[in-house]
């Protein structure tokens, strides 16, 4: 038997915002994503109990951790973002935070910005500027959930981002 897949086209809401009222006697069924899925428009994969889901979201909405797309009477469905392999900075000051974002962003590697660190993936260009600047940093494994702006496409070097080096 085939069971077609559950086309979701938009977000019901967060169960970790205030204003999304969240039923704990309802079962939860996850959808497990890598960071770098939830920008994509376009997602099919099956949740963790087998259920299929299509998700085509419209342009320019982007999936986050814990987002509901699909709210039954027994059972919802919850993106799932999973951890992974990241270096947590920790700026002195404003000033510099301002010349690490720039240096960052002229590398094109997706950042996540908190008020007070700047989160990116592990890879060697980016190693290079954070001694270079002599930043304060720590390998982590975090969620990590970019600026959408600094995600232009899907990593396509290899999973961590870091560039494969061929001798000739």
């Amino acid at each position: 038997m085939i069971r077609a897949a559950m086309i979701i086209e938009q977000i019901c809401g967060n169960i970790f915002d205030s204003s999304t009222e969240v039923n704990d006697a309802i079962a939860r069924d996850d959808l497990d994503l890598e960071w770098h899925e939830c920008n994509l428009r376009a997602i099919r994969r099956r949740s963790r109990s087998g259920r299929e889901i299509a998700i085509l979201l419209p342009l320019g909405v982007s999936l986050r951790h814990g987002d509901i797309l699909v709210a039954g009477d027994a059972w919802r469905v919850v993106v799932n973002l999973r951890p992974c392999a990241v270096i947590v900075v920790t700026p002195r000051n404003m000033q510099e935070m301002a010349i690490l974002a720039c240096e960052l962003g002229n590398l094109h590697v997706p950042v996540q910005a908190t008020e007070r660190e700047l989160i990116v993936l592990n890879d060697g260009p980016t190693m290079g500027v954070l001694r270079q600047y002599n930043a304060t940093y720590e390998e982590q494994t975090r969620r990590f959930s970019p600026m959408r702006a600094s995600v232009l496409t899907r990593p396509r070097l290899s999973e961590s981002f870091a560039a494969n080096r061929v001798s000739r």
